[in-house]
This record gives C-alpha cells, sequence and structure tokens, in this order.
C-alpha cells in the first residue's frame, strides 16, 4: 500500500505532506511496531464493561443527593480537620508502620483495600454525576497488571453548563475517598494491633499518599488532569503540552 501510494506521489499525481519517501515509510515502521507492542501490553491492562448502572443509581441517589450539598461539605471539612489533629497527634504511630506496608503479610489487605476504595471512588463519579441530572451508562473495571480497579463512565457531566457542578463530578471520587479514609484513620487509632488495625492502616495510606500521588497529581491523566484542563478550557490538555514540549 505504501508502494503504491509513494508511486503516486513521485509521478505527481498525488501530493503528500514529505519529500522524502523512505522517512515516511520509516515512521509507519515505528508506528506498526508501536502499535504491536501496545497490543501485546494489552494483556496487562485490560478494560472490561460489566453493567449499566444508570437504573440502580437512579433509585439509591436519594441516598446520597445530600452529600453534594454546602452542609455537607461544611460536615466535610470538620470531619477532615478531625481527622488531621488525629494523624498530628500520633504521627509517629502513624509513620512507623508505613516501611512495612508491602510485607508478604500485608499484601492481600493491601489489594483488597485497594480495590474497595476505588469502587467507592467511582460510585463518587457516578452518583455526583446523578445529582446534577447527568446520566452513566457503564461501570467496569480495569484489570491493571490483572488486580481489578473499578471506572464508571461520567461523561455525561461534561455536558453540564455550569464548571462548579463538572468539578464536584471530577473530585467527587476523592471526596468519597477521603470519607473512609478519615473514618478508618478513628477506627486505627481506636483499636490495637489486629487484623482490623492493620486494614484500617492499609486503607489510610491507600486514601490519602496514593491518591495524592495519583488522582491529584495533574500530571497524570487521572481526576485532577481533568479538572485543571476544564478550568483552563483547554480540551487535549496532555496532548499539546507534549506537541509543545517536543517542538522544544
Amino acid at each position: 500500500f505504501y508502494a503504491f501510494i509513494l508511486d503516486l506521489h513521485q509521478r505527481s499525481l498525488l501530493t503528500l505532506p514529505v519529500n522524502n519517501g523512505d522517512a515516511l515509510f520509516q515512521r509507519f515502521e515505528r508506528r506498526r511496531r508501536a502499535e504491536n507492542l501496545s497490543r501485546l501490553l494489552g494483556i496487562f491492562f485490560l478494560r472490561v464493561p460489566l453493567v449499566n448502572p444508570d437504573r440502580f443509581l437512579s433509585r439509591t441517589i436519594g441516598l446520597f443527593r445530600w452529600m453534594f450539598t454546602l452542609p455537607a461539605f461544611i460536615a466535610w471539612l470538620v470531619l477532615s480537620g478531625a481527622a488531621l489533629a488525629v494523624a498530628v497527634a500520633r504521627f509517629d504511630e502513624l509513620a512507623a508502620p508505613a516501611v512495612t506496608i508491602l510485607n508478604g503479610d500485608n499484601l492481600f489487605l493491601l489489594w483488597a483495600a485497594l480495590i474497595g476504595l476505588k469502587v467507592v471512588h467511582e460510585f463518587g463519579h457516578a452518583y455526583a454525576t446523578k445529582a446534577f441530572g447527568g446520566h452513566v451508562p457503564e461501570m467496569g473495571a480495569f484489570f491493571i497488571l490483572f488486580t481489578p480497579v473499578a471506572y464508571v463512565d461520567a461523561t455525561d457531566s461534561w455536558t453540564f453548563p455550569s464548571a462548579r457542578r463538572r468539578a464536584i463530578v471530577t473530585l467527587a471520587g476523592v471526596y468519597f475517598e477521603s470519607i473512609v479514609g478519615a473514618l478508618a484513620l478513628f477506627v486505627w487509632a481506636v483499636t490495637e494491633a489486629s487484623l482490623l488495625n492493620a486494614f484500617a492502616y492499609q486503607v489510610i495510606i491507600l486514601a490519602t499518599i496514593t491518591t495524592a500521588a495519583f488522582n491529584l497529581n495533574p500530571l497524570l491523566r487521572y481526576d485532577a488532569y481533568y479538572l485543571l484542563s476544564d478550568l483552563l478550557a483547554i480540551p487535549n490538555l496532555r496532548a499539546r503540552c507534549q506537541e509543545a514540549l517536543a517542538g522544544l
């Protein structure tokens, strides 16, 4: 196909935006190798749609709609402040087990906490979308290195005319996660060394450090990136940044 197209170009029957046909073919070969590698690595990053949750969300939104009101936000600030006070008061105890978080005995707890927190996170996006009249047509799991991580299709929120509502939907996952993390901190603080205490500690780490490193990092294409793109009104922000960097 490329030989045919280049032959047309050389006979001036077709104009291509290049002068060097060999360079064009080499570019195509590089892209094809990259696509083949991407397909090979795809088995480690599978996206599996599971259900249409919209009907369930419509039936249960009454239980969660209040969480996107000003009084709920004030209550969240109070909860977060109390959790921060506990964390500061017991910082040495809180920091001490961090080096053992990846010990073999803890890995299953860490895995279970990660899956559960991401389900909570995605329901935050879903309920925020429903609270403002949006539609959530799909929920499923990304299998990242064979670990299921939940996702929802909340793209209907992009049609909301209010930037504030779009921002709330974008941050709702972190909002829900932070509530679970604060409650886990209180559980950790009042329990002795036990399975419950260890599990609560895992949830605290995942809901704070991990969430900040990924979901609140605008350099990765997660919540903070989309929030920044929306607030700046620059679609395809990452692609434009990459093009600008390549230009430099």
